[in-house]
């Protein structure tokens, strides 16, 4: 079986998937070599008799014409290998990858077109403007995407945090899973996986809350002033130490250092306090559970004082 050009570098990318088509294809080289090798002047008059009857002008236009199109289809080959290989360590999805391969061929094929074209003499204005049309409508079709990658790139490249970093983007916090051109992947509070789009996260603030190999968490609390019976400021402080302290007692093994807190507001409203708790990165799930527990104990504390 005889393939052309067009067709020789597509049936050797699928030659693990099909190998019949590749036993195939070095069928028709070997029969096409015998052929050659046995009639090589059967080729020769063939070539002569083409060139006879063109021209020889127009015979290297068209062997020049033809080795650009083998080319052509040898550099999509190359290119979209190349972009397959890049999507799979960047983790990027099938979708913008099946993008990059249609923008990388349809370069290639214009810019093959545009010097055959130039190769035989022919004006290439009216391909110019394809190429400007072609351009914006791709672009168009695709600000997106594009954008979302360009981002992603810029969030690798800069690297605002890690894997393995807790952080909050913009209102969304959570412990970085994972980093891909497209996306970033938290794991939230909420024990769920979340994919923010990386355009997202370049637009928004990004707070670390990492240092090292330890998890510095900072969450505030807040007392209003309630009346007629009102908790004292050094009342609250007191209960926000003892919760502390119960906490830090069934968990000293699995913190890294007793949780601390200080006033972080005082005014006509309410009284506020910020709590750190230092944790590892591997713990981020006790995170989330000691969190929950310290502002159940320190609201019951509050409660109890303010009743009395």
């Amino acid at each position: 079986m005889f393939y052309p050009p067009s067709q020789i570098w597509y049936v050797a990318r699928m030659s693990r998937k099909r190998p019949i088509a590749i036993i195939s294809l070095v069928i028709a080289a070997i029969v096409l070599c015998i052929y050659l090798y046995y009639y090589p002047e059967l080729l020769v008059s063939s070539i002569e008799s083409f060139s006879r009857m063109v021209g020889p002008e127009m015979f290297s236009q068209v062997v020049i014409s033809a080795i650009v199109v083998v080319v052509a289809i040898l550099i999509d080959g190359i290119s979209r290998s190349a972009i397959a290989n890049f999507c799979k360590r960047a983790d990027i999805e099938e979708h913008v990858e099946n993008a990059l391969k249609l923008l990388s061929r349809i370069v290639i094929g214009l810019s093959a077109l545009a010097f055959v074209l130039g190769v035989f003499g022919l004006s290439i204005g009216w391909l110019v403007g394809a190429f400007a049309f072609t351009g914006v409508a791709v672009g168009f079709a695709t600000r997106q995407t594009l954008g979302n990658l360009l981002a992603g790139l810029y969030v690798i490249v800069t690297r605002p945090f890690a894997v393995e970093d807790y952080v909050k983007i913009g209102d969304i916090e959570g412990q970085v899973k994972a980093i891909s051109i497209s996306y970033t992947e938290l794991y939230t509070p909420s024990y769920n996986m979340m994919k923010i789009p990386n355009d997202q996260v370049l637009g928004s603030k990004i707070l670390n809350y990492t240092k090292d190999d330890t998890i510095e968490y900072l969450f505030d609390v807040s007392f209003p002033h309630t009346s007629p019976v009102d908790v004292s400021y050094n009342e609250t402080k007191k209960g926000i130490a003892s919760a502390i302290d119960d906490v830090f007692r069934d968990y000293k093994d699995e913190l890294v250092k007793k949780p601390e807190f200080s006033a972080s507001d005082l005014d006509r409203l309410k009284k506020a306090f910020s709590i750190r708790i230092f944790i590892s990165k591997e713990k981020v799930d006790l995170l989330y559970d000691l969190k929950s527990k310290l502002v159940e104990l320190i609201t019951d504390k509050w409660d109890t004082r303010r009743a009395e």
